[in-house]
């Protein structure tokens, strides 16, 4: 009996060394890139621009941790065990203390792209595709390191800036490959030979920021943008930062607390809360804001924990305005969607949204076919018409005389708006004469019913025309063979 479980090890750093006078770095390995994307079978599913604001957040939201080695020396096979007292989140960023050295990072993927996030619950395979993930570096290093402490080179000498430089030396991608068995391998061989498109439903995040507000305002309204209803966003968070992106001694996966009163998302004419907030922090009043924050894990992973990187009183200093809108009303699928954010707050802040988009809904086809055509091969395409009250009337008789003569004859078919039995031709007003004749006397039956006859239809090759054989039916009541109204009466009505 195997049974799995998870161990936990902790070790301590007995001393520090004294006398030390290098200066401490912060380095955020992920905003040393710039708009990495993630390309599958020429389908671009991820491109982000501003990568250290949605790592942090999609971090800071989701509880994800990374793995970690120092000049190769230590490689930790569990997660991390974090300090939240000195801010080291799991968000791609560590501290070191010593210059001209190499350092490791593993950073997952999903944190980067968004793709194929969900582990536990794996819903296709991709084989035998394209997979392109493209990395950009950085113009600039500004926002990869924070100086916390100048160095001084001789006692009583003015605090000198460092000048230093980061080289991506390689990138290696790391993807897990799957061995199925050989049940497996057919059934998967069925379906590439049957040439079926695969759909491959993701989440994709958008980062929205506003340049600038309104100055001397209280009060902002922010037209965020206007989509349709498969692309509007089932969650949207928002936060706040002040001057702190090309800044060598800010932190820009930090956030600031600009004293906001009150949020609100409007989708057209929903509003989300539907209650406007009553926020205080310096008393405080931030209770259904950090509720909301701590929810998010539970709802986006559809799981039961509720975790957090932040805590009740590290909220209160870098908020995140979690707003859940996954539930909204139906009847936004029948139009375009208005995305506006209103923010009551005070002072001159620059805010950034980012804006989570969850493609419930709209899915990404990866299509594997050869080609087009075997493509339009597979499409049911359904033709309506709409028909004037006559041609309604004209079809729905034809179709009911059509059904008639199947019983007798299962080759009658409708061609040319025209009742065709055994090579004989019927129109519309035929047959309409003959229903006539047929409720004005029940002796003479409809006209399927006297294609029954056979015998009355020689079949010797020169006397047989289609125009002979009607007129033997159109004979009157009175002046009808004898025989042949005998034969006709043999049939039921329930035939007619």
């Amino acid at each position: 009996m195997m049974i799995p479980f998870r161990r936990w090890e902790l070790h301590e750093l007995p001393a520090l060394t004294q006398g030390s006078t290098i200066e401490i770095w912060s380095v955020k390995t992920c905003s040393a890139l710039d708009s990495p994307r993630y390309v599958i079978v020429f389908f671009q599913t991820k491109k982000a621009d501003n990568l250290h604001e949605d790592v942090t957040l999609f971090d800071n939201a989701n509880i994800k941790s990374i793995r970690l080695a120092l000049n190769s020396d230590y490689y930790p096979q569990e997660r991390m065990l974090l300090d939240f007292s000195k801010d080291q989140y799991a968000d791609a960023h560590f501290n070191y203390t010593e210059f001209n050295k190499s350092y490791h990072n593993c950073q997952e993927k999903r944190s980067l792209v968004n793709f194929a996030e969900f582990k536990s619950r794996p819903m296709f395979v991709i084989d035998c595709s394209r997979h392109h993930l493209g990395l950009k570096s950085s113009t600039v290093d500004i926002n990869v390191k924070v100086i916390e402490k100048a160095n001084t080179a001789l006692p009583g000498s003015p605090q000198t800036q460092s000048i230093a430089k980061i080289t991506i030396e390689s990138i290696n991608l790391k993807v897990p490959h799957l061995t199925p068995n050989d049940d497996i391998k057919l059934q998967l061989l069925t379906r590439i030979k049957a040439d079926e498109p695969m759909m491959i439903p993701f989440r994709r995040w958008e980062l929205h920021e506003l340049p600038a507000i309104t100055q001397g305002s209280t009060i902002e309204i922010w037209s965020v943008k206007t989509c349709s209803a498969l692309d509007s966003p089932r969650y949207v968070i928002v936060f706040f930062q002040t001057k702190k992106a090309d800044s060598l001694h800010e932190d820009v996966t930090l956030f600031d607390n600009a004293n906001i009163k009150s949020i609100r998302l409007a989708l057209n004419s929903d509003y989300y809360p539907q209650e406007r907030m009553l926020l205080d922090f310096f008393r405080d009043q931030y209770a259904d804001v950090h509720f909301n924050y701590t929810e998010f894990n539970k709802s986006y992973h559809n799981c039961q924990e509720k975790r957090s990187l932040v805590n009740f009183a590290e909220f209160k200093s870098r908020p995140m305005f979690v707003i859940d809108c996954s539930r909204r009303h139906l009847g936004l699928k029948s139009s375009t969607v208005d995305i506006k954010i209103g923010a009551k707050s005070e002072g001159a802040i620059r805010p950034v949204v980012a804006e989570v988009q969850c493609y419930g809904l709209k899915t990404a086809i990866l299509n594997k076919s050869r080609s087009a055509a075997s493509e339009l091969k597979k499409l049911k395409i359904i033709f309506s018409h709409d028909y004037p009250k006559e041609d309604y009337i004209k079809r729905k008789f034809m179709n009911l005389q059509l059904k008639l003569a199947k019983k007798s004859h299962p080759t009658a078919i409708i061609k040319n708006n025209s009742l065709v039995v055994d090579d004989i031709s019927f129109s519309y007003e035929e047959l309409k004469e003959k229903d006539k004749l047929r409720n004005s006397s029940r002796d003479v039956p409809i006209v399927p019913i006297e294609l029954c006859a056979p015998d009355e239809f020689s079949s010797s090759s020169s006397v047989n025309t289609n125009t002979e054989k009607k007129r033997k039916f159109q004979l009157s009541p009175s002046v009808a063979d004898t025989n042949l109204k005998a034969k006709l009466r043999s049939f039921s009505k329930s035939d007619c």
